[in-house]
């Protein structure tokens, strides 16, 4: 008996596809029980986006005795810029979560004036989602609660040429500042592709849903890469150079592929991806 266990021992060690089997089960393994214990934890998690598009730029100055209005108050430049907040954690965050002295704002700077504010969408109406226009200076927004997932977008037209003069406000209990919670595409290739693909005719949310595409992609030519490496370096066959030339391709892979697949506005706030046309 003994000796047949150490036969079938011999056969396995001796066979590359048996290792390597058991080495993709290990990192498999070890990969969902981390994906396991975060999901397990409870988080809360607040995030926002936003995107402008400019309507009029300057015209006034252009041409004389050109005058442009809006609701009766005259403007040089208008813009209109759309902001989507949603609940990213797996806790439900409740208005009063925000200290009294620093609730939800969305606030502008001087020289500017926000024109008109609007909810647009919301993922449940359940959530009561309000928006307060307040002097032309700031929108207050508020909300009832957000469970996982549920978020609105708010619309804004301003005076402002571009969003650098906007800023989000407020605190939230457990997280912190939320100015800094904002959710973009970081690479400048990403940028460029989602600009590119936006402009073939397609609203932004195709395009968001292509990035995603092309992310998992990447990341699968990145595994594809990775289980070459390692069944070459089992066989022994090929030269210590080459096989770290296929591990750093495989690294690259999935550092240019992983951004995709975190571009993580969520899709089903269309609304915040339809453009101003």
């Amino acid at each position: 008996m003994i000796d047949k266990m150490t036969k079938m021992i011999d056969v396995f060690n001796q066979n590359p596809w048996v290792i390597f089997l058991c080495f993709c089960i290990t990192i498999l393994g070890l990969i969902l029980a981390i994906a396991f214990f975060y999901a397990s934890r409870k988080k809360k998690d607040f995030r926002y986006s936003y995107n402008s598009n400019q309507l009029i730029k300057d015209f006034t100055q252009q041409i004389d005795g050109l005058n442009i209005s809006y609701k009766s108050e005259s403007i040089e430049s208008l813009t209109v810029t759309k902001y989507v907040f949603w609940n990213k954690g797996n806790e439900t965050i409740n208005y009063s979560d925000f200290p009294s002295t620093s609730k939800l704002k969305i606030k502008i700077k001087k020289d500017f004036k926000i024109l008109d504010s609007n909810i647009i969408f919301t993922k449940n109406d359940i959530n009561n989602v309000k928006c307060e226009l307040i002097n032309n200076e700031e929108v207050l927004l508020m909300f009832d609660y957000l469970d996982k997932g549920e978020g609105f977008v708010v619309q804004l037209i301003h005076t402002s040429p571009n969003n650098k003069d906007l800023y989000v406000d407020g605190t939230i209990k457990g997280i912190g500042d939320i100015s800094k919670r904002i959710i973009h595409f970081e690479p400048t290739y990403i940028r460029f592709l989602d600009k590119r693909l936006s402009k073939t005719g397609n609203d932004r949310r195709k395009a968001q849903i292509a990035l995603k595409v092309m992310g998992w992609l990447t990341i699968f030519l990145g595994i594809v890469f990775l289980i070459y490496s390692v069944m070459v370096l089992i066989k022994g066959n090929m030269k210590s150079v080459d096989i770290i030339m296929s591990f750093i391709c495989s690294i690259l892979y999935f550092i240019i592929g992983i951004p995709f697949v975190r571009s993580s506005v969520p899709i089903y706030f269309k609304n915040f991806y339809e453009r101003i046309r």
